[in-house]
């Protein structure tokens, strides 16, 4: 029994081998065949790689005559067509492009998640010290100072998240980063070219965009409750009601 391991996702896809007709590059074009790939090697030995397609007699292996070391003989070939590595890739970034909305929208989710957070524990703070504010105002504090020194507290809060974020969170981040995430499979044995490690990336535009929305949602859920209970007789927010 063989011991070789079998790829069904190699069946009918094509592969090129560089000097496919001898050495190494003839055990690699030889294990591609027995797998069921069509295969097209180039090799400048002319000899073994005839040799080898009779061997095989398979009609999914193609030779043709190359020689890598001349590049330009290479360059003046009438029968290739010569590619950038942005060709190469196009398909990746077509994809890529096609996703971009995608992640747009669950960006906006999350970050509508993330304001629902602060809203719900902002207010809920501001409104529970309602009794603060009737106290501020009794002692002869104006109204717009009260949502000043309220709307300031918010601002604050955005400013310490900020730095705790950086200090707390960002060796993590720097270093998914630098050293990826793991992915659970390997998608190479499926015929997909994807790497082994998911590379997050961090652009300035991205964090910052990020920063001063968050800063902005902190600064309205505090500007917004402590302006409609600023608005209240000082003996009724001292007694605890919240109708303006």
């Amino acid at each position: 029994m063989s011991n070789e391991a079998i790829y069904p996702s190699l069946n009918n896809k094509v592969v090129l081998v560089t000097g496919g007709g001898s050495g190494i590059g003839e055990s690699i074009t030889r294990s591609f065949i027995k797998r069921g790939a069509k295969v097209a090697f180039l090799d400048f030995n002319e000899k073994d790689s005839i040799k080898l397609i009779k061997d095989l007699n398979t009609n999914n292996l193609h030779f043709e005559f190359c020689d890598l070391r001349d590049i330009e003989q290479l360059k003046n070939s009438g029968d290739w067509l010569h590619r950038d590595v942005n060709y190469l890739i196009s398909d990746i970034e077509a994809a890529i492009e096609a996703d971009k909305p995608g992640n747009q929208i669950l960006f906006f989710i999350l970050l509508c998640l993330t304001a629902m957070g602060i809203f719900n524990a902002q207010v809920l703070s501001i409104f529970r010290r309602g009794r603060e504010i009737g106290t501020l105002m009794a002692l002869g504090m104006t109204r717009s100072r009260v949502v000043g020194l309220f709307t300031l507290e918010g601002a604050l809060n955005s400013f310490l998240a900020t730095i705790m974020t950086v200090i707390f969170f960002g060796p993590i981040l720097w270093y998914f980063a630098e050293k990826g995430i793991p992915l659970p499979l390997d998608y190479s044995e499926m015929g997909l070219m994807i790497a082994k490690r998911l590379i997050p990336v961090y652009s300035v535009g991205l964090i910052l965009t990020t920063t001063i929305l968050i800063a902005m949602i902190v600064l309205l859920v505090s500007y917004l409750p402590s302006r409609k209970i600023s608005k209240m007789k000082p003996t009724d927010a001292l007694r605890g009601k919240i109708t303006a």
